[in-house]
């Protein structure tokens, strides 16, 4: 069995802590989820039962699943996400009506079948992982509700669109914008700087009135997975290293959603990586393989975090060790790329090395 990718979910409490992995065994392709602790041996099984949910409600479109030896075991799909889908369709100059038809295909997924549509009233389990929300009673709701309806887990594929990863679906009502607003809430902190999240909010039709609810009731959902009251430890909120698993190329490679910037680096030249979320991971897949360049560093102020994956990443402090000749900032939002700019210059990095572009998408 051959692993062509490997992520650990370390930001949630220790029961919800998993592992996946993408690998070829006899020529198939298939995702592997584990848990990391035993505790979380239960999480996998449920995520495994929640698949007998994801049926009722999206028929053809869900991912079927075998659970063998503690392991969720499900299918691999080649495609493109919804999440891209947008991502392309905001490159065009002329993009709204686009975007408005994407997002409403984005809802009805998130609904399903229309018998799976209900008024919603607080119940006892709502509360206890959301916390209470009166205010919200009478909105159109889900009797399974799926909160990991993300774009990244939406694929169109030959075989028509694919729905996976079940986590975190819940058997009782939950309001359709609740869900919808935090799928635009990933999709937004997911791609920082494409576009704002209020903008994103109101082409999808979320009422602007409920947004401060809606962030309280997330609030206390990511509390639910990643507070561990008995300890008192806080494993951050959900989704900020780990949010959905990246798709696999045919080569075995992770696919790539950002193009290298080849056109601000001469060949031949020995280059430092600043950047470790997904342009940055996209821009070191390209880079450790093009013969063009040597790289000499891959940099982030959140090293620490990332080497406890498994990545080598140094810290900023660390570039004044090193000898290069280009340093690519590999942030998607041109304000922040400024920002980083100007503390690499604060450590002393001569201007005339430092390299940012409007990252492009490649697929």
């Amino acid at each position: 069995m051959e692993i062509l990718y490997f992520k650990s979910a370390i930001y949630r409490r220790r029961n919800f802590q998993i592992k996946t992995k993408i690998v070829v065994d006899g020529g198939i392709k298939k995702v592997i989820k584990e848990s990391i602790y035993p505790e979380g041996d239960r999480h996998i099984y449920l995520t495994f039962k929640n698949t007998e949910y994801a049926k009722k409600i999206y028929g053809d479109k869900y991912t079927s699943a075998e659970y063998n030896n503690g392991m969720l075991i499900t299918p691999y799909y080649e495609g493109v996400s919804l999440g891209n889908k947008i991502r392309k369709c905001m490159e065009k100059e002329d993009y709204e009506n686009e975007l408005r038809n994407l997002l409403q295909i984005w809802r009805k997924l998130i609904i399903g079948n229309s018998d799976n549509l209900c008024e919603f009233q607080e119940t006892e389990s709502f509360v206890k992982i959301f916390g209470s929300a009166k205010e919200l009673e009478g909105m159109k709701a889900t009797n399974i509700s799926n909160l990991d309806c993300s774009g990244e887990n939406i694929l169109f594929t030959n075989e028509g669109i694919k729905i996976f990863d079940y986590e975190w679906i819940f058997v009782f009502p939950v309001p359709v914008e609740l869900i919808f607003y935090r799928m635009l809430k990933l999709f937004f902190e997911y791609n920082s700087g494409l576009i704002s999240l209020a903008y994103l909010c109101d082409l999808a039709g979320i009422n602007k009135e409920y947004v401060k609810v809606y962030d309280r009731l997330l609030l206390k959902f990511n509390e639910y997975i990643s507070f561990d009251q008995e300890s008192n430890i806080h494993y951050d909120t959900v989704g900020k290293v780990f949010i959905i698993p990246r798709i696999i190329s045919n080569n075995g490679q992770k696919a790539i959603a950002y193009e290298f910037p080849h056109h601000l680096i001469p060949k031949n030249s020995n280059i430092v990586i600043y950047g470790a979320g997904n342009v940055g991971s996209d821009y070191y897949n390209q880079a450790v393989k093009n013969e063009q360049y040597k790289l000499v560093a891959w940099v982030d102020k959140r090293a620490a975090l990332y080497r406890k994956q498994g990545l080598n990443i140094i810290t900023p402090i660390e570039l004044k060790t090193l000898e290069y000749d280009y340093l690519i900032i590999s942030i998607l939002n041109e304000n922040i790329a400024e920002e980083i700019k100007k503390e690499l210059l604060e450590l002393g990095v001569d201007e005339d090395k430092i390299r940012w572009s409007l990252p492009k998408t490649r697929m």
